[in-house]
């Protein structure tokens, strides 16, 4: 009889693990928002305390393996030897594996090394021999990540003569605060990781004066304004690639301070303003411009927004549940309609068979994705929802039924 062999095989991952920089957020029903002069120094420590360097090498003049499960890469030193390895990021590696090995080469040896000892070497050995064939400079984007003896790529891109524009989360943020239009918008939320960063920002300084500075409550809870609480309030959303994307976006929003939701903007995912990196030296000075008339952009469409999801607090729906997987069947996950139905129970919905409840819902099983690109996406399906919903309510006479089999 034929004996099967076990292989142990280590899930270790092959790149360096890191949390997110910088996480801040409202509580539900409060608001005490940031500076974007408080939110300046705060990205400033960061960015010192990372210290981004890049590298420009040809990647053959360096060596591949793996230390305790993790990729390394270290470049030869003009003397002879080697320079202190470099581990990577996910997206670094990601990136650093195409360059060399082509698409899904990363993912192949990442299985071959996962066959124990001999598995580990032959992956070593395969990203060697592609490593040596790597002529042309490549720019290694580096950090020092908090508490690490080493330095870390988290990008790998086209280095030497083509150069590379970089724009970093403190250039973004710098360009907020010289801005008179901008420098004074109340800050909400901010979320910077090793790749990226998403700030949300309220449109409309106002909103944020009627609460209490201290404690977050709203000044006059039985008078005028409680709508702040019943209804969104126009944001903007401002995300910034530092690798992967490379890009600068402004996105107009709208935000619920009852539960932190956001919901995307004016009939479905809004107006996107993008700015490459890439462009000369006043690419800053061009972006700086843009989000100017991205913010006037935002008030105008924001405002068409809120008077949707009002009247959707009126729109009857025979069965949220049906609806939801009638509409969600196709941009939504299985796991992401079941958080949505328990969602609907949720103190902060709107109570009631409303379409309001079930956009409300969407809203905040987005809250739920970890990843801050899928939870935009989910929240951009909530503005699309609102508006179908809104269009069948007119032909159903303020009604929307589900046809279910």
């Amino acid at each position: 009889m034929t004996r099967t062999q076990t292989i142990d095989i280590t899930e270790t991952p092959a790149y360096l693990q890191t949390r997110a920089l910088l996480d801040e957020r409202q509580e539900p029903g409060t608001l005490k928002p940031g500076t974007v002069q408080r939110l300046q120094a705060t990205v400033q420590s960061i960015h010192d305390s990372l210290d981004p360097r890049d590298i420009d090498r040809p990647l053959q003049e360096g060596f591949f393996r793996y230390q305790g499960g993790k990729a390394a890469f270290a470049l030869r030193r003009p003397e002879g030897g080697f320079y202190n390895p470099l581990s990577f990021t996910s997206r670094g590696l990601s990136q650093f594996g195409y360059k060399v090995l082509g698409g899904g080469g990363t993912k192949f040896l990442e299985r071959q090394r996962q066959q124990g000892e001999h598995g580990t070497k032959l992956a070593e050995v395969n990203w060697n021999h592609a490593l040596g064939l790597q002529e042309a400079p490549s720019l290694l984007r580096t950090v020092q990540f908090p508490g690490q003896t080493h330095r870390t790529i988290r990008a790998s891109l086209s280095g030497g003569g083509r150069g590379y524009s970089v724009i970093d989360n403190i250039d973004i943020v710098n360009l907020l605060a010289e801005a008179p239009e901008l420098r004074d918008l109340p800050v909400i939320e901010s979320h910077i990781t090793h790749d990226s960063m998403r700030l949300r920002l309220l449109l409309n300084p106002e909103d944020a004066a009627l609460f209490d500075p201290v404690t977050g409550k709203v000044r006059n809870p039985t008078g005028s304004h409680d709508t702040t609480l019943n209804l969104p309030v126009p944001m903007l959303e401002v995300w910034n690639g530092e690798t992967g994307n490379a890009s600068v976006r402004i996105l107009d929003r709208v935000y619920f301070i009852r539960c932190l939701n956001g919901l995307g903007g004016f009939g479905g995912g809004g107006t996107s303003y993008r700015w490459n990196h890439t462009g000369g030296e006043d690419r800053a000075e061009k972006i700086k411009a843009g989000m100017v008339d991205a913010l006037a952009s935002a008030r105008v469409r924001a405002s068409g927004q809120i008077e949707r999801y009002k009247a959707a607090q009126d729109i009857a729906v025979d069965s949220a549940f049906d609806l939801l997987d009638a509409w969600g069947d196709t941009e939504m996950t299985q796991e992401q309609r079941n958080r949505t139905k328990d969602a609907m129970a949720d103190e902060t919905v709107t109570p009631g068979k409303k379409l309001a409840s079930l956009v409300d819902a969407i809203t905040l099983a987005a809250q739920g994705e970890a990843d801050k690109v899928k939870q935009r996406d989910l929240e951009d399906f909530a503005a699309r929802i609102l508006a179908r919903g809104l269009d069948a309510a007119r032909r159903g006479n303020g009604r929307i039924q589900v046809a279910t089999a």
